[in-house]
C-alpha cells in the first residue's frame, strides 16, 4: 500500500506540474482564422 501511495503523489505532482506550465505559458498573440483564404488550390478542400 506504501507504494501505491508514493505512486499516487509522484502522479499528482506531475500533472500539477504540468498544469502549471500549460497555465503560465505565453498566451498567442493572435487568432487563427479557420475560414481564411488559402494560398494554394486544393480541391479536397474547397467549400463551393
Amino acid at each position: 500500500m506504501l507504494a501505491t501511495n508514493r505512486i499516487m503523489t509522484a502522479v499528482g505532482i506531475v500533472f500539477l506540474v504540468a498544469a502549471l506550465l500549460i497555465w503560465l505559458a505565453p498566451k498567442p498573440t493572435r487568432v487563427v482564422d479557420a475560414f481564411a483564404e488559402r494560398p494554394y488550390h486544393c480541391p479536397a478542400l474547397s467549400y463551393q
